[in-house]
């Protein structure tokens, strides 16, 4: 990785915390494509970062522009060369040339860890591209700042800045059910799936902005999703909020009927609880896969599965929400689909057009969530 000439002409561009889920038409996303052709035009290099959706959109679409970037990284990342080899190659930022800049001092955590990497991003930039900027915010001080040190100022791409719109969500009428739901309930579990507000587990952050730079539609809806599952063939496991953070894929022997009044949004994580879309695994072969009900233990008493190899399937039943009426079931690790029999899954789609499309596509059943 070469460093960068020292007199080489660097710009960075300013935007704001923005809307989730923005497309290629989304105003501010054209004019960051249209800031960093320009700064290509012009032979500048590009300061950019990485970890805010913002940030890293704009890093995506130097690569996909191939823009040289100075990459700048928060104090409180503690990244070895290797990983800095891995984190440019995350962005295709491999053959470019790179400089990496480690926000110097101590190890600040959250939002002044941020600030001072947008700081640093401000120093080291000769020209500031205001792109959107909302009143009083940390980018608009950093605007202020720029003109307080004589630096350029181009407010060509500049666009007006939209307050966040967080609710993305919607409802199911229970009378809009399909009926056929019912007939397969009680022979299934079912993982429930939902629009991702970021990259899929298996794909490079890289991947995820440049598909939304070139679509006019956000392209990771849960019909995405659920496609991009069954097109793998493979359920990712998570450990987030696991048993000693062990990755599991969870699945819940409620009906679908019984879930629906559960697909609600929530609030305080800007998504959705999860959206009618679905991979059912038959019950007979769920036992075979190793899929296994979840114990639940009393949240005063100890965890009867600590210390065994089978703690990941455990959980407090809550203080505040019984979490027993989720009735779920727990697969140890990445769920291989790929062999499994045509009987042996049903996929849910949300509407019976989605439906239709999905099967055809990918040869499993599908049923529609609705009539």
């Amino acid at each position: 990785m070469a460093e960068a000439p020292s007199t080489m002409t660097t710009v960075a561009l300013l935007v704001s915390r923005q809307s989730l889920r923005p497309t290629a038409s989304t105003p501010w996303v054209r004019a960051v494509r249209e800031a960093v052709r320009w700064t290509r035009q012009h032979g500048h290099h590009l300061v950019s970062s990485v970890g805010i959706p913002t940030w890293e959109l704009i890093t995506a679409c130097a690569a996909l522009e191939r823009v040289p970037v100075h990459l700048v990284l928060p104090a409180d990342r503690r990244i070895s060369d290797t990983a800095v080899e891995t984190l440019t190659a995350a962005f295709a930022l491999d053959g470019l040339v790179v400089q990496v800049h480690r926000v110097c001092g101590r190890r600040e955590a959250g939002a002044a860890a941020m600030a001072a990497r947008d700081r640093l991003i401000g120093r080291l930039a000769d020209k500031l591209l205001p792109i959107s900027i909302a009143p009083r915010g940390s980018m608009q001080a950093l605007l202020t700042e720029g003109h307080r040190a004589g630096k350029e100022i181009i407010t060509r791409f500049q666009v007006p800045h939209v307050r966040r719109r967080e609710r993305l969500g919607y409802t199911i009428d229970p009378s809009t059910l399909n009926p056929e739901l019912h007939r397969i309930a009680d022979r299934f579990l079912f993982h429930w799936t939902r629009t991702a507000d970021g990259p899929w587990p298996d794909e490079r952050p890289f991947d995820y902005y440049r598909d939304i730079l070139s679509h006019d539609r956000y392209p990771r809806s849960a019909l995405d999703t659920l496609r991009h599952i069954l097109h793998t063939g493979r359920l990712i496991a998570s450990g987030r909020r696991m048993p000693q953070g062990i990755p599991t894929v969870s699945f819940t022997a409620l009906s679908p009927e019984e879930t629906a009044p559960l697909i609600r949004w929530r609030a305080r994580y800007h998504r959705m609880s999860f959206e009618p879309y679905a991979v059912g695994i038959h019950l007979q072969a769920a036992a075979r896969l190793g899929i296994r009900p979840v114990v639940y233990y009393e949240p005063d008493e100890p965890n009867p599965l600590a210390g065994t190899e089978e703690v990941w399937r455990s959980q407090s039943r809550g203080r505040i929400t019984d979490w027993r009426a989720e009735e779920e079931y727990r697969h140890r690790g990445d769920l291989n689909l790929s062999g499994l029999e045509d009987d042996d899954i049903v996929v849910i789609a949300r509407t019976a057009d989605e439906a239709a499309r999905l099967q055809a596509e990918t040869g499993r059943r599908v049923v529609p969530f609705l009539r």
